[in-house]
């Protein structure tokens, strides 16, 4: 794994997502707005652009200036934030509340011992989820005064659980925070406070210092400080396992300069200068591993891009609406680059999204949101949205995890309904077949049921051929029916020629064959063998 000395990094710590060359994927984003939340039926955008946006389930509550983040099983959990709504007290908010890509419904999270916004949420490597810092009170009060926080707090998936973690030793809100190779999280600079909330500070105390956190041992460990103190930022890590802090708020203004640190030294050094200084703008890694920054407060209608390299920036297309800041921004699995809503000066908040081709270097126009989104407020993040995967670290569409929405993309979205949007970028290629396992088996003598998900040409018949084996037993069944199109879920009951199956491994074989009605024979049959666990049911 790369640690600065020119190495590639490990997969599982890539900014960005490999993908594989077979999957025809366009992608789709979904702009986010405890009982669980249904879809409901979708609304798609007419307005003229690439791609359509659709409606799908919104928030419980209309979160602003919260975050959002992919987890190991590919859902996707929704942190705090403020609730914003007309005519209504501005309020904290302590709660979570998690997305399901696969059925389209948001259920509680679990709530957090701070109330806190504009702070930073971080995938661990194994599997839980670092918030820390963010700001402590829901209202700005004098010269963008605010209390700043040094908490820090842990979601384990596994035990659906909030636990508190070792302070951060220095307070701050719209930091950068990043997962670097060795599995420690890097947090830098930020707005931060020299007294503890309730007291609020102004603007002015910003901070250049560094420090990691080691889930091991949950503490926090100092690094040198950035070359220059800077806030309101988007890191991105680069292949060598370096992190670039581009621009944001310095004691200057709006930067003009790049920190690339590397964790591995725990030193950092100045890149070259950005063509625009800028702020509150979004850094995406390409595929090729150069770096996208687009828009922001001082660079509104410009984009440019870093090549690590060459330690040179490089001014690239303009971006047609001139996004101030509080935009969305994601790279798509072709390849291309999307940024939607935010404010726009003389327009406010805006339902206008653009694509960023790589290879011509130009934007275009998306098709607009149904609904604005991106927050009215000064301190609050540019955000980048959420790719949905079955894998948080290189992308996968296993149906078992996002369903139909593999491929696409979830941003929390900040607008007054807690609306979510859908944006599909162009087709996605689902007419394949596919066939998945479930990992656990329910049995009971000599029979069992194993669960299986597939997906074949709508209208078509199909025929699903299961073998279950558990040393010399093996237990056999099928089922048939008729193709949807979509994923579809099956229990497909074994049984064994009289031997009794026991609690422990196995292996499962499923063959999906499929045709239009009446053929005489059936295409190539997709067959996958996966090890499951047995678990006999109790009497």
């Amino acid at each position: 794994m790369g640690m600065g000395d020119g190495s590639t990094v490990d997969a599982r710590y890539r900014h960005r997502w490999g993908r594989p060359a077979a999957l025809a994927v366009a992608g789709l984003l979904v702009l986010v707005g405890a009982t669980p939340v249904a879809a409901p039926a979708p609304a798609a955008a007419q307005v003229a652009g690439q791609g359509s946006w659709e409606t799908t389930a919104p928030l419980s509550v209309p979160r602003y200036d919260h975050t959002t983040t992919l987890m190991e099983d590919g859902r996707v959990l929704a942190v705090a934030g403020r609730r914003i709504v007309p005519d209504e007290p501005v309020t904290l908010l302590r709660s979570a509340e998690i997305y399901n890509a696969r059925t389209e419904v948001w259920g509680p999270g679990g709530n957090l011992q701070d109330a806190r916004w504009s702070h930073t949420a971080t995938l661990l490597g194994d599997g839980r989820v670092l918030v820390a810092g963010g700001f402590g009170d829901p209202y700005l009060s004098g010269s963008n005064a605010q209390p700043v926080l040094d908490s820090v707090e842990i979601y384990d998936p596994s035990s659906r659980t909030w636990t508190t973690a070792a302070s951060m030793g220095t307070r701050r809100a719209l930091h950068s925070a990043i997962l670097v190779p060795d599995g420690r999280v890097m947090v830098a600079g930020g707005r931060t406070c020299d007294q503890p909330p309730p007291a609020a500070c102004n603007f002015t105390f910003r901070t250049d210092s560094v420090e990691f956190y080691d889930p091991a041992t949950d503490t926090w460990t100092p690094g040198a400080p950035l070359a220059v103190a800077r806030h309101t930022t988007s890191p991105a890590l680069l292949a060598s396992g370096e992190v670039l802090i581009p621009a944001g708020f310095t004691p200057f203004g709006s930067g003009n300069n790049a920190d690339r640190y590397d964790p591995a030294t725990a030193t950092t050094t100045l890149t070259g200068n950005l063509n625009v200084a800028r702020a509150r703008q979004g850094a995406m890694v390409l595929d090729d591993g150069r770096v996208l920054v687009a828009a922001g407060f001082g660079g509104e209608n410009t984009s440019e891009i870093y090549d690590p390299a060459t330690d040179t920036w490089t001014l690239t297309g303009n971006v047609a609406a001139a996004r101030r800041f509080n935009f969305f921004f994601t790279v798509l699995p072709d390849g291309r680059a999307l940024i939607a809503g935010g404010q726009v000066p003389g327009e406010g908040v805006t339902t206008s999204a653009e694509l960023y081709d790589p290879a011509s270097g130009e934007w275009s126009p998306a098709a607009s949101m149904t609904e604005a989104h991106g927050s009215g407020s000064s301190l609050s993040f540019t955000q980048e949205a959420v790719l949905l995967s079955s894998s948080p670290t290189a992308f996968e569409a296993r149906p078992q995890a996002c369903g139909d929405n593999c491929g696409k993309v979830l941003v929390a979205g900040n607008s007054v309904t807690g609306s979510v949007e859908l944006y599909t970028p162009g087709p996605i290629d689902t007419a394949g077949p596919l066939v998945e396992i479930d990992d656990t088996v329910p049995a009971g003598g000599t029979e069992a049921q194993v669960g299986t998900s597939i997906r074949c040409p709508e209208g078509q018949q199909y025929l699903v051929e299961v073998e279950l084996t558990q040393g010399e037993s093996t237990a056999a069944g099928s089922a048939r029916g008729t193709c949807t199109g979509t994923v579809q879920d099956l229990d497909v009951a074994v049984r064994t020629n009289g031997a009794t199956l026991a609690n422990g491994p196995g292996e499962a074989c499923v063959t999906l064959r499929s045709a239009p009605p009446r053929a005489r024979s059936t295409g190539e049959p997709t067959e996958v063998c996966e090890p499951v666990t047995i678990v006999v049911r109790s009497s």
